[in-house]
């Protein structure tokens, strides 16, 4: 069974029928039914766990931000979420914007960086998260380890998810 923990239920127009609470304690939606509070919160056995295929009793917690981005050249982002601009620092060097902050700076960021061309097998392409996070934004490095070292170099495809 779903539950829905709301402070207040308010409808912006004139019409309110479009909740029905029956007495056998089901209820009747017509109409779509928007959050647009950041207080709404969901947990394992609710509509948005089922709708997601989620069981067990741990919480969910949703991906904050997100972005694939090309960082060779001008930097162009492939897709995103919560994600406005990538400032250009320097070679392998990023700052990645966000749309709406962070509550804190407290997430957990994580990268991953590709290059592509031929004859690399000997490196290992690297990414990492540099701190202090901010609540705006996250600098991020990419650059090959090689056995005598590491040298920054510009992602052909660099990724990073944030999690809250």
């Amino acid at each position: 069974m779903s539950t829905v923990k709301v402070t207040a239920l308010k409808h912006e127009s004139a019409v309110v029928d479009n909740i029905t609470l029956n007495s056998d304690g089901t209820s009747t939606l017509a109409g779509n039914l928007v959050f647009s509070d950041a207080s709404v919160q969901t947990t394992a056995g609710d509509l948005t766990a089922t709708e997601l295929n989620v069981t067990g009793s741990a919480p969910m917690y949703a991906c904050r931000a997100w972005v694939n981005f090309n960082g060779i050249g001008t930097v162009a982002i492939r897709a995103s979420g919560n994600v406005s601009s990538i400032t250009d620092n320097g070679t392998g060097d990023y700052t990645v914007n966000f749309t709406t902050a962070m509550q804190d700076v407290n997430y957990s960021a994580s990268t991953s960086a590709a290059y592509f061309t031929t004859g690399a097998s000997a490196m290992i392409r690297q990414s990492s998260v540099i701190t202090p996070f901010l609540t705006t934004s996250v600098r991020i490095n990419t650059g090959y380890s090689y056995p005598s070292g590491y040298s920054m170099q510009d992602t052909a495809a660099g990724q990073l998810t944030i999690f809250r």
